[in-house]
């Protein structure tokens, strides 16, 4: 849990170029808070504000909707998102702007396939698929990469 800061959670892989499957529920997250889920490299340094999404390794979507590959944003927000990425247009359009994507109670999965170069973020709202870039193909370590607006958060691994 985290209180009025932002953290960078990591979680590391065992092997190189391995594959991930994890599957995170969130317990609590303040409503219009963000939160990026996704993938970088264990290395990965955080920005002076304690951020990790925007290194050149980091690939990951947030709560807002906005996708960066690379360390680039290649979209903006929400409304920029394919509608076929969008699973519940009806709730969807609902929910608060922070909350779009990933909201307290939402499941979420984070899948590698490091043999298709992509990273599959799913949640009951949406389902995104971001194309690893050839830079990254070989020789690439991976960590679970979880950053945390303000505000209290709380997560748990699902089996």
């Amino acid at each position: 849990m985290c209180t009025d800061h932002i953290v960078v959670y990591h979680v590391r892989l065992d092997r190189l170029n391995d594959d991930l499957y994890r599957k995170i529920k969130i317990l609590e997250k303040p409503a219009n808070q963000w939160l990026f889920f996704g993938v970088s490299s264990p290395g990965v340094e955080a920005d002076s504000i304690g951020l990790t999404f925007m290194d050149a390794s980091s690939y990951c979507i947030g709560s807002y909707g906005d996708v960066m590959v690379a360390g680039q944003c290649v979209v903006n927000s929400y409304r920029d998102l394919p509608s076929a990425s969008i699973l519940q247009p009806d709730l969807y359009v609902q929910r608060a702007e922070g909350d779009k994507l990933f909201s307290q109670g939402d499941e979420v999965v984070v899948t590698l396939d490091c043999t298709a170069h992509t990273l599959r973020i799913q949640s009951s709202m949406v389902d995104y698929t971001i194309t690893i870039q050839r830079q990254h193909y070989q020789g690439q370590r991976w960590v679970l990469n979880v950053n945390f607006g303000g505000g209290d958060h709380q997560l748990s691994f699902v089996d």
